[in-house]
């Protein structure tokens, strides 16, 4: 159930700037979908990036996906970080899904060296972590409340640069940097 005064910041929203939200949110779905090889195989994986966008939008309105209006005004980031949640679940359930490879190294302690999540990984190395669905639920699990962290940490995990994550967002780089550390002990928390 969602709670009153967030209800009221939704339905403050002009109609004309839901619609802006409504075609950004679904211009990125599609773009994630393409981005991850997206392919249906089934009847049940048939969706579109829009199935999505209004997925993520309903969660929002429904109080299940609680948006804390206060600490980030920024409706369109955290309906961003529902979509990219929606899309990895569905992948993951899907009979097509990839398994995600990533190296927990001891090595990188400081974050200025980390470029992106690939800078990790190393397939001449058997010391690589194997990220099944029930490892992503756990992380998911551990960041908790912290959804703009989580999705910090996804965009890194699909190796986007932890600079080019704070210019995305708008958010101070240190921001990012504090992120990643915390899903890399996290990682290690998971994988111990």
């Amino acid at each position: 159930m969602i709670d009153p005064e967030t209800l009221e910041q939704l339905q403050a929203i002009p109609e004309r700037e839901w619609g802006r939200i409504y075609k950004d949110l679904t211009a990125y779905a599609e773009w994630r979908l393409i981005k991850a090889g997206y392919q249906p195989r089934t009847e049940k994986d048939i969706v579109t990036g829009e199935d999505f966008a209004i997925q993520a939008i309903e969660k929002v309105f429904e109080g299940t996906r609680k948006w804390d209006f206060d600490r980030f005004p920024d409706l369109s980031i955290h309906l961003k970080g529902i979509v990219k949640s929606l899309i990895s679940s569905h992948l993951k359930s899907s009979a097509r899904v990839g398994v995600r490879k990533q190296k927990v190294s001891e090595e990188v302690r400081e974050p200025d060296n980390i470029t992106a999540a690939s800078h990790l990984l190393d397939d001449e190395t058997p010391e690589q972590v194997i990220i099944t669905d029930e490892n992503w639920k756990q992380i998911e699990k551990e960041f908790g409340e912290d959804e703009i962290g989580f999705l910090i940490f996804c965009e890194w995990v699909d190796e986007v640069p932890p600079r080019t994550i704070a210019g995305n967002y708008k958010i101070d780089v240190t921001d990012v940097y504090n992120a990643l550390k915390r899903g890399r002990r996290i990682l290690k928390r998971v994988f111990s």
